[in-house]
């Protein structure tokens, strides 16, 4: 079951959180970025998604002006003003790229 707690913990004085960061910065661990998160590798995911997800079975050179992918010769062609304005401003979160 449960219990509500009723306890309020005590709030940090600003000398003393300031003696605490202090400590905690003089000794920083550094942590690498986990495989995937640079930016190139977040915009990498973004082609990747729009490619797979408006390639259609016999698209044409034409169909690029509707924001259709084309597939020719195993590369995928597109028209980047229609990924980027239309699909890529709006799906990522962090707008630096």
């Amino acid at each position: 079951m449960y219990e509500s707690n009723t306890q309020v913990s005590t709030k940090t004085k600003p000398k003393d959180y300031d003696i605490m960061v202090t400590s905690l910065m003089a000794n920083p661990e550094l942590v690498e970025a986990p495989e995937g998160a640079s930016k190139k590798d977040q915009l990498s995911q973004h082609l990747e998604n729009y490619c797979t997800s408006r390639t259609a079975e016999g698209a044409t050179k034409e169909d690029m002006e509707s924001g259709n992918v084309w597939n020719k010769g195993g590369y995928h062609h597109f028209i980047f003003g229609e990924f980027y304005h239309k699909f890529f401003t709006q799906t990522q979160m962090v707008r630096e790229v």
